[in-house]
């Protein structure tokens, strides 16, 4: 006979492997993004989730269950998963009739309708996490053309998806790398973009969250501007 405490040790046990085996089981996500990084759209089994940020901190939120190619958010809310070529989807309201219904899953300042593109292999969101650590990692160590390789390897794979405060950031550290490694030129290529000071104030303008966010980036392009056209003059 098996003593109670020795039964519930070999219930949890039992738990916990068929907790493991379901957990190793359920297949990843599969994942879309948009352009410019402001939409993200998973799959996984018959679920959806939906997040799509817009200006100024508003973004929409959706989530449910998916049945073929619509999905269904609740409170009347249904989206059309459309098919197009290169396995992208065309998302928004399944019906005109749903526009304003599902209008209520947003911000003021964001939509989620648009074209989202299947995410290219080494782009999720921890997978740009980990290779932009692994760039920094390197950085540290003074291994700056390792970092710039990564980080370059980075923006081309994921650049056309990234959201503007991601990849003001990267660029950013690239300029960094690049100043290091005594290439003045493409570190200014690289800062020009985030230091624009008439985005700035138009953010300031119309978008203080948003503005707030640029804000710290920005400060740092432009130092690094600075710096690099200093190392340019050097060089001549």
């Amino acid at each position: 006979m098996i003593a109670p405490r020795s039964l519930t040790r070999l219930l949890n046990a039992s738990l916990l492997s068929i907790l493991a085996l379901a957990a190793q089981a359920a297949p990843p996500p599969t994942t879309y993004v948009t352009e410019a990084g402001w939409g993200n759209l998973s799959f996984q089994g018959e679920r959806f989730e939906l997040l799509a940020m817009g200006s100024n901190g508003h973004s929409c939120t959706l989530d449910g269950a998916r049945q073929g190619s619509q999905g269904d958010a609740g409170e009347g809310c249904k989206l059309q998963f459309k098919p197009l070529p290169g396995g992208r989807l065309q998302v928004g309201p399944a019906s005109p009739a749903m526009e304003s219904v599902c209008r209520m899953f947003c911000g003021q300042r964001a939509a989620f309708d648009g074209i989202y593109h299947p995410t290219p292999v080494g782009c999720t969101d921890a997978e740009r996490q980990a290779r932009r650590s692994a760039g920094l990692k390197d950085y540290k160590a003074g291994r700056h053309a390792e970092a710039a390789a990564r980080w370059g390897e980075l923006a081309s794979a994921c650049g056309p998806y990234l959201h503007w405060s991601e990849a003001y950031a990267l660029n950013n550290d690239r300029a960094v790398a690049a100043y290091h490694l005594g290439r003045p030129d493409e570190c200014r290529r690289l800062s020009r973009e985030g230091a624009d000071e008439e985005q700035l104030k138009m953010f300031r303008e119309t978008a203080p969250t948003d503005h707030d966010i640029l804000l710290p980036l920005y400060r740092a392009a432009r130092f690094n501007l600075q710096r690099c056209s200093e190392q340019a003059a050097g060089k001549r």
